[in-house]
């Protein structure tokens, strides 16, 4: 069994689907009032969307690696990925930065500290480098709506570093490398937390979350060796039988999974990047129902929803007031209404951005070769 670069696996879009509508719906009730029992519970549950960052991470990896794979023997496979990748995700994150930077603060979707922030601070987003300045510092360096551009600063670290290691190795040594970065990954952390760093550290640094990416990059060589894909496939229900035991323990012990706290990083991390992995798999190996229109849809958009969503956040905001305290049905429709407010203004500027912005730089892509 092998896969092309250039062949679209529809179940893939399924999975970006489901991790931007996680990270969307995650945002989206942060910060909603909490009053009674069930609007904590919801809102507990709703705010684990973080979880969908995981799912992307090892996806990012699959894809990266299976095209890098493919693109072995080809003359200029490293200029060509390279090109390739500014052309998907440069000129979107730069539309986004100037929108930020110069008419958001118009719009009232960045306070003027926000913006006087942003504006000193934006170095370390043009270099794709807020990761290093939230751990660093914390995560108020960085003004609320850009801040969730730390994710796409560890993937762009990532596709700095791991085509030379998928050029340079051979496929089992490449497969070698990718465990001993997952069990790198929990070291770190490890080490993190021993040497007291801050919680954000462990989140947001790529040695700490390359665990991810390299379960992505594990899959893709897999995929790639049919007696090793199959047996990775009999081995699903057993990680997921694992993963949900321990994030069964974390919840149990803890409430909840607080994502800067030492044991979730420990133990509930690689439990999401193993629950990840399978989805990933399951995708690729057939996943029909990852692959409906709807999925397609939101798939196809993903990459303009995460990058615009946090803005439209506070713009729908701006319409919805929060109710009072005391009004429980007025809350419960609160939460509706901006969960399907965020998500369709979401998807329409996301739709305006794919068209406008991302779809004439892609259209590019034919003068530069994938393999």
């Amino acid at each position: 069994m092998a896969v092309s670069a250039r062949r679209h696996i529809p179940g893939l879009d399924g999975v970006r689907a489901i991790a931007i509508l996680m990270v969307v719906l995650h945002h989206t009730v942060y910060t909603a009032p909490r009053e009674t029992f069930a609007q904590k519970l919801f809102l507990h549950v709703a705010g684990q969307g973080w979880a969908g960052v995981d799912l992307f991470f090892v996806l990012s990896g699959f894809l990266i690696t299976g095209i890098l794979i493919d693109a072995r023997e080809s003359l200029h496979a490293l200029r060509n990925f390279y090109a390739r990748r500014v052309l998907r995700i440069v000129p979107v994150y730069v539309a986004f930065l100037l929108f930020s930077l110069w008419m958001a603060p118009a719009l009232q979707l960045l306070s003027a500290s926000e913006a006087a922030q942003l504006h000193t601070t934006q170095l370390w987003f043009w270099t794709y480098s807020v990761n290093l300045l939230i751990a660093f510092h914390s995560w108020s360096a960085a003004s609320f709506p850009t801040v969730h551009l730390w994710s796409l600063a560890v993937e762009e670290q990532f596709y700095l570093l791991w085509p030379f290691a998928v050029l340079l190795m051979t496929p089992r040594t490449l497969r070698r490398t990718a465990v001993g970065c997952i069990i790198g990954a929990e070291i770190c952390r490890l080490l993190f937390i021993i040497g007291g760093a801050g919680g954000q550290v462990n989140y947001v640094m790529l040695p700490s979350r390359m665990d991810s990416l390299a379960a992505g990059a594990f899959l893709a060589c897999c995929f790639r060796d049919p007696a090793g894909w199959a047996r990775l496939l009999k081995a699903r229900l057993w990680v997921v039988a694992l993963s949900c035991l321990l994030l069964t323990g974390i919840i149990a012990h803890s409430h909840t999974i607080d994502n800067q706290a030492p044991l979730e990083q420990l133990i509930a991390f690689p439990a999401l990047v193993a629950l990840s992995s399978v989805v990933v798999a399951s995708a690729v190996g057939g996943g029909a129902w990852l692959a409906n229109r709807f999925f397609r849809f939101i798939g196809k958009i993903s990459y303009g929803m995460y990058v615009w969503h946090v803005e439209v956040l506070r713009l729908v905001q701006q319409w919805i007031p929060i109710p009072p305290a005391n009004h429980q049905e007025a809350i419960w429709t609160y939460y509706a209404a901006m969960i399907v407010g965020v998500l369709c203004c979401t998807i329409a500027v996301a739709l305006f951005s794919w068209y406008i912005i991302e779809q004439p730089f892609l259209r590019l892509k034919r003068f530069v070769p994938s393999t």
